[in-house]
């Protein structure tokens, strides 16, 4: 079980980065505004915004990341020597989906280089047992 310090450093952590999250006990989408904490609410159909206080005492749930169009995105990539990843323009063309699908696009430069070494030492770690 979470502390109330591990909490707030989550919503603040939130707050930076403007995420949508959800509270498992609730079947609304939070998000924080810029000024405040509010929430989706689905009326008929339609998504609008109510800036209302939300009980902190629910279990919060990160929505994954999904790049939004025109933010730049890292790929993980084995193309180039010199660099284990690629940095474009998020654009959900074909291309930009099956990548994702793969698991190749990351918000980070960091998080595309770890998975281009994972990537590296697997083909590795294959090569060896395959030689033996």
């Amino acid at each position: 079980m979470e502390t109330m310090k591990e909490r707030l450093d989550l919503l603040m952590e939130l707050m930076e980065t403007g995420e949508e999250f959800e509270i498992k006990e609730s079947s609304n989408r939070y998000f924080f505004n810029g000024k405040v904490f509010a929430f989706f609410i689905k009326d008929k159909g339609s998504n609008h915004r109510s800036l209302v206080p939300f009980d902190l005492t629910g279990t919060i749930i990160r929505k994954p990341w999904y790049p939004k169009l025109d933010e730049w995105v890292y790929m993980a990539s084995l193309e180039n020597k010199c660099e284990l990843f690629r940095k474009f323009f998020w654009s959900e063309i074909r291309f930009d989906k099956i990548m994702w699908s793969r698991g190749l696009i990351f918000k980070t430069e960091e998080e595309a280089v770890e998975m281009s070494e994972t990537l590296i030492d697997k083909a590795k770690e294959r090569l060896t047992n395959d030689e033996v």
